[in-house]
């Protein structure tokens, strides 16, 4: 109850203030960090005033605990959420591709078994549609490092530690730059399709 005059309170404050009100958005890093930020910069020149606060929580269970409490005014992530009370809306589907320290053909996706992998956490999206893609093929793979943070993945492919799964966008520089390289495979890989996730009926004009 005391969470929902909180958001009443915001809304009456903020539902005609776009210029001086403030947002919550819940947003994993490596979203944050590739896709977020620059939307974020384009408001923040248009409304220098608005107060913008970013959690980024990884576990989509705890992001919708945010969520319903009105901790958070909408969340992005890699996921569809069957709620009644919450809405989902599609933003873009996202290329994840393997990335290795020098440019790197494989022919037979076997071959990946004898790689070091680098990937993210075992309960993640990725990995876990990654993990029941390589199944098909009669492949376990075994990551040899793992870390939820992409940019620590790539860290380690620059210090030629393995092989990584990251999202293609995030390492976007890295490719042009030829510091790292897209590994070729045979098979393609899964994509990520990036959600917007609110309560139904309860975006305020600053979160619109």
């Amino acid at each position: 109850s005391i969470s929902s005059f909180d958001f009443v309170e915001k809304l009456a404050k903020d539902k005609n203030n776009i210029s001086s009100g403030n947002i919550k958005i819940g947003c994993p890093s490596h979203f944050t960090s590739y896709f977020l930020m620059k939307k974020i910069e384009q408001v923040k020149k248009d409304f220098p005033e608005l107060d913008v606060t970013i959690i980024c929580e990884v576990d989509i269970n705890k992001m919708i605990d945010l969520l319903q409490n009105h901790e958070i005014d909408f969340s992005i992530i890699d996921a569809q959420i069957e709620k009644n009370n919450i809405e989902t809306e599609e933003l873009l589907t996202i290329d994840n591709i393997f990335v290795s320290k020098a440019p790197l053909t494989i022919t037979d996706i076997k071959e990946i078994e004898k790689l070091n992998c680098i990937l993210n956490l075992e309960n993640t999206r990725a990995t876990k549609q990654l993990k029941e893609l390589l199944k098909k093929y009669d492949i376990n793979i075994k990551a040899d490092m793992m870390c939820d943070a992409t940019e620590v993945r790539v860290e380690a492919v620059k210090r030629n530690m393995g092989i990584a799964y990251v999202i293609k966008e995030a390492v976007k520089k890295e490719l042009e730059n030829k510091e790292l390289y897209e590994v070729e495979l045979p098979i393609e890989l899964p994509k990520i399709k990036l959600n917007l996730v609110h309560l139904k009926g309860e975006l305020t004009k600053v979160d619109k």
